[in-house]
């Protein structure tokens, strides 16, 4: 059931995309670009206005960013033993640091756990949305650039606006026009499709010599395994509601964001690598979290 309603659509959308690359060969740069500056600012913007926050979710929120700083140190660990520098560290932490937990984990959680757990899953989403427009984005540009041009990335992004202006709009009660709301949700129901058709695309292009079965393996193992077992042993510290616990723990166990094949892409930061770690890690974890949800369960 939940191969059914979950993960197939994903495979059928990616493999249009992958079947469409393969006879049309267009260019990959002008799709991530529309995808990055058109149709992902009014996804991030109608995700962060529309849901409602909570004061006792704040707590998800310190999990979010403790679990990214957790995974940016266990990259910079395996970076230093593998001797991994420039692009390749940028790559690598893109593909480990930032988890599809938007279109595959808050679907995951409801199927699998319920409502409540949806909404646990929405906070996570939204708080892990910002990370990923802001500390992503410095990631991705950081490989080639300098750290102040890497800022000046984040700043001159569109999304990191989409981010922030739905904030401002809701702590000040300013209503947002409805006639543009209704632009913004256009824009924002292609957005994922669209970031899933890009990454397929991307695979079309790579071919088996491509694959480096150095970095694969390590960042599968990275995303699929040591990030959900972080937050299982830190939990055992922490006395937390159980279903919200389950929901952490899933929604680390979960594949690498499609969009960050759309980052690497825009950066020019292997994108072969990251696309290929983003395809494999959804399919192997199909396996690993089908095992996960039954020892959860």
């Amino acid at each position: 059931m939940i191969f059914i309603e979950v993960i197939l659509p994903i495979v059928l959308v990616m493999v249009l995309g992958f079947l469409v690359q393969k006879k049309c060969k267009l260019d990959l740069r002008t799709v991530s670009t529309v995808s990055l500056y058109i149709f992902l600012p009014p996804l991030v913007f109608k995700t962060i206005y529309q849901t409602q926050w909570v004061i006792s979710y704040l707590h998800i929120g310190a999990y979010s960013v403790l679990l990214l700083l957790g995974l940016l140190l266990v990259n910079f660990v395996f970076n230093k033993i593998f001797g991994f520098e420039g692009q390749e560290k940028a790559a690598l932490i893109l593909s480990t640091a930032f988890m599809n937990n938007g279109n595959l984990g808050v679907p995951l959680a409801l199927l699998a756990l319920g409502q409540k757990a949806f909404d646990y899953s929405v906070v996570i989403m939204i708080v892990h949305t910002i990370l990923m427009c802001t500390a992503g984005i410095y990631v991705a540009a950081r490989g080639k650039a300098s750290w102040r041009v890497s800022i000046e990335k984040v700043v001159k992004n569109p999304v990191l606006y989409a981010v922030f202006l739905p904030i401002a709009l809701r702590f000040f009660e300013i209503p947002f026009p409805q006639p543009l709301m209704v632009v913004v949700d256009i824009f924002a129901q292609g957005a994922i499709p669209l970031i899933m058709v890009a990454l397929s695309m991307q695979l079309a292009d790579i071919t088996l010599n491509k694959l480096d079965m150095t970095k694969i393996p390590l960042a599968l193992i990275i995303r699929l395994v040591i990030s959900p077992l972080m937050v299982a042993i830190a939990l055992q510290f922490i006395n937390l509601d159980p279903l919200l616990e389950k929901v952490m723990i899933i929604q680390a166990a979960t594949p690498s964001a499609a969009i960050t094949t759309i980052y690497a892409l825009e950066y020019d930061v292997m994108p072969d690598l990251v696309a290929s770690i983003t395809f494999i890690s959804t399919v192997v974890s199909m396996v690993t979290l089908s095992i996960l949800l039954m020892i959860l369960i």
